[in-house]
């Protein structure tokens, strides 16, 4: 009996087998949350701490994922000569709980990339971050971290002027020394004159090199206000940001 037991379950499992069907992918409910916040920089930007990201459109599986809620945001913050773990993934506090449908003004977008400023640091401490996408039923998605951004104390911004002409506006700057430091490039930042909010979204996408900014895509009777950074690589190859120069102003001048 034994034997004939062993002998029809043999003959059996084959055909519960060839009963199902072919079936996809097996994908797990944890793979459908939404993936991690991507492009992540941040770099120290004056006396502040300046991050930037992606946000996600896709679920840990890669399959389109539906609008996300908001973005959470932790710190950790640990004394830079201190000698810790900076690998470790305790210690964070929740610094922001962003909600995408409404921004606070201390954080800017250009498309889906998210630009904020963390003033609430000083200098001689590290800090890292936790983003945590979630849903408009809490579930969280993926971990992005950003380890270790030191903070040190801010260098000089640059001098700057400006000249208008009937096609453009022309922003001439003139770089401050900073030993230990190689100027990499500046980055502009524009606003018209009705903004009160500062840009953190510099008009170029990558720094500029020369000593001269051609601003062109401006609109006649609209006076814009400038700023400039420069973009410098210390000794170990980190990139920081200086503080602003002054802030001049320039509009279109009539044809002559």
């Amino acid at each position: 009996m034994k034997v004939f037991a062993k002998l029809t379950l043999f003959i059996a499992l084959p055909v519960v087998m060839s009963g199902c069907g072919r079936k996809g992918t097996l994908i797990y409910p944890d793979m459908l949350v939404p993936e991690a916040p991507n492009a992540l920089e941040a770099r120290q930007s004056g006396a502040s701490v300046r991050l930037e990201f992606a946000l996600p459109e896709k679920n840990r599986a890669g399959g389109v994922m539906p609008h996300i809620s908001g973005i959470k945001i932790s710190r950790r913050v640990i004394d830079a000569h201190e000698e810790v773990c900076r690998s470790c993934t305790t210690g964070y506090q929740l610094l922001r709980r962003l909600y995408v449908d409404s921004l606070p003004p201390y954080v800017q977008h250009r498309g889906s990339r998210l630009v904020l400023i963390d003033e609430d640091v000083k200098s001689g401490f590290s800090y890292s971050y936790n983003l945590v996408p979630f849903m408009a039923d809490g579930v969280e998605g993926a971990v992005a971290e950003i380890k270790n951004v030191v903070v040190e104390p801010p260098l000089a911004g640059p001098t700057v002027a400006v000249e208008s002409t009937p096609t453009d506006i022309r922003v001439r700057i003139t770089a401050t020394e900073s030993p230990a430091w190689q100027l990499v490039g500046y980055n502009i930042y524009r606003i018209t004159a009705e903004q009160a909010q500062r840009s953190f979204l510099p008009v170029n996408r990558e720094p500029l090199s020369g000593g001269e900014y051609q601003d062109a895509l401006v609109e006649r009777d609209i006076t814009y206000r400038y700023q400039v950074r420069m973009v410098m690589r210390g000794r170990d190859g980190h990139l920081v940001e200086t503080l602003p120069s002054s802030e001049v102003s320039g509009a279109l001048k009539e044809d002559e």
